[in-house]
């Protein structure tokens, strides 16, 4: 008999986080599975009680359409199904299989005030204007740093700002009111 073949990757750590998350703020928030599951439904995103509880458990995935409308069934954030209930600067946060951050900098990144990246350019221009000729003043090379720092916060707000209704995507309407109730 063949090997059962695994179907893409196992949980990571932000699938851990959000199940543990789902059951945190649904059990915070006085619902049970089956009133989750209602909520869903009445939001147009039908999940079982017994799906629900198998993201809990660890057993079902939880794809991007499901954690928009669990955050819309629970009144929160999606960042809040995403990350730790942790704003402690000193906790670590595993956003992925090698990216772990102290938990201060994966919220901002998650409000979108700052990336978590390589971005070898950036820091190539950044550790040059550190190492400029020895005789220059300190203030020309933070100056120097200061504005490379601006322009790269700038290229990032741009990624992460709304776009123009022109590429706005395939679920934005010009009716402003929409389907909700």
């Amino acid at each position: 008999m063949a090997p059962e073949r695994q179907r893409g990757n196992e949980i990571g750590p932000t699938g851990l986080t959000v199940a543990f998350n789902l059951r945190r703020l649904r059990t915070s928030a006085g619902l049970d599975l089956r009133l989750m599951s209602k909520r869903l439904s009445d939001l147009g995103r039908p999940i079982s009680p017994a799906a629900l509880s198998r993201i809990e458990n660890l057993e079902r995935r939880v794809d991007s359409d499901d954690l928009v409308v669990m955050a819309l069934a629970l009144e929160v954030n999606p960042n809040a199904l995403l990350l730790p209930p942790t704003g402690h600067p000193a906790k670590v946060i595993e956003l992925g299989p090698t990216v772990r951050v102290n938990a201060d900098e994966a919220w901002r990144w998650a409000r979108g005030e700052h990336t978590i990246g390589t971005d070898a350019a950036g820091r190539t221009a950044m550790e040059e204007a550190l190492e400029v000729a020895p005789g220059t003043p300190a203030a020309e090379r933070w100056a120097i740093i200061r504005e490379l720092l601006e322009a790269e916060h700038m290229k990032f707000r741009a990624r992460v700002t709304p776009g123009t209704p022109s590429d706005a995507g395939p679920s934005v309407s010009d009716d402003p009111g929409g389907d909700r109730g």
